[in-house]
């Protein structure tokens, strides 16, 4: 479960990311863009900038749905990250190498144009494009350069002997005043290497960090869905929902509030064709030893115990008159999915804790 706590500290700084290497189609563009959109709003990002992210974010995930070669595990990948001063949108789809150089090529022939020459040659090409059909892109490609008002940063990776992953990255300014952007946010397309190798190491198809609240959770769990084969049934499709719902909302109700809202990462990994569903927030350190035993309780309950249990806290809960919930949800949680919870609490700094768990469908 370390990819959990190790994607926290990476991922600390931003409002939002949403890193997806699982199924790509076209029905999902729109649910990234649901998604980054009602972020930007509560950040109030500039409604020009948000157009501009969006843009690019369903150029870069109808890229990867039209060109890339989906034949192997984890030979797509897609990123978003909003940061305060910048956003950032990464693409990356396996390509044969006998391409790259083609590629290569007319990328670096757009970074040396100025804005007024990627206008005119967008114009010029209206009727072709800049790629063959085995390169990709286009006249989406020059706009992204237009939008993104930065140079496209690229790499190639090797995956193998004939096919390399090609790794795209725009970067958008936030906000237009230069004394409110930190250059220090200013981070590059290796990070984006860096995080999608974590991710395949670990079997990672969605990691997400947010303020969780319903708008963010229910792009999500489609997500999520998109990626149950055939083989699940209906019921692994529940003990899935229920496990992203649940430790969602564990964040959103009971985590670390700053500036009225708690923040997390949740990821969901294919681990020997099992779910896991894994959360890490940062919790109050006094909270932490009552946590702890909650979660020591409930792992030593046999499945023949946890509903009585369950129905017992309720009762107690009910004549003590208590407000507080904190732990129905892990009961229930458990009862559902019949495993045990893996978790870890490590120190933040004198007063929070970082909180992980993680939960095997």
């Amino acid at each position: 479960m370390s990819h959990i706590k190790e994607l926290f500290f990476l991922l600390k700084n931003d409002n939002l990311s949403l890193l997806y290497q699982g199924i790509m189609n076209d029905s999902l563009t729109e649910l990234v863009v649901q998604l980054s959109e009602s972020n930007f709003e509560s950040l109030m990002i500039p409604q020009k900038v948000t157009n501009k992210v969006s843009f690019i974010m369903v150029e870069c995930f109808q890229n990867i749905v039209r060109h890339g070669i989906d034949d192997e595990p984890f030979g797509n990948f897609f990123q978003t990250r909003t940061l305060p001063s910048f956003s950032y949108v990464t693409s990356a789809n396996l390509v044969e190498k006998e391409n790259i150089s083609e590629i290569e090529n007319a990328i670096l022939s757009l970074n040396k144009l100025s804005k007024d020459e990627l206008k005119e040659l967008y114009l010029n090409n209206l009727s072709g494009g800049v790629f063959s059909s085995k390169g990709g892109a286009g006249l989406g490609l020059i706009e992204m350069a237009r939008k993104s008002s930065n140079k496209l940063e690229y790499s190639f990776v090797p995956f193998n002997k004939d096919k390399s992953h090609f790794f795209l990255s725009t970067k958008i300014i936030n906000n237009t005043k230069d004394s409110e952007i930190d250059e220090n946010e200013d981070i590059g397309i290796a990070q984006s290497i860096e995080l999608q190798k974590l991710m395949i190491q670990n079997g990672v198809i969605i990691a997400f960090k947010s303020s969780f609240t319903k708008d963010s959770i229910i792009p999500i769990l489609k997500m999520a869905e998109s990626n149950l084969s055939e083989n699940n049934d209906v019921e692994t499709n529940k003990k899935l929902t229920y496990s992203i719902i649940e430790l969602s909302q564990n964040i959103a109700k009971h985590g670390f509030k700053r500036n009225d809202k708690s923040e997390g990462v949740l990821t969901i990994s294919v681990i020997n064709s099992h779910f896991y569903v894994s959360t890490a927030n940062l919790i109050e350190k006094h909270e932490e030893n009552r946590l702890k035993n909650k979660l020591e309780i409930l792992n030593k309950l046999d499945p023949s115990e946890i509903e009585a249990f369950y129905l017992k806290s309720i009762q107690e809960s009910v004549l003590a008159n208590d407000q507080d919930t904190n732990g129905f949800g892990l009961i229930d949680l458990i009862n559902i999915t019949n495993e045990k919870y893996i978790y870890e609490f490590t120190p933040f700094d004198n007063k929070l804790t970082l909180f992980t768990i993680s939960i095997k469908i």
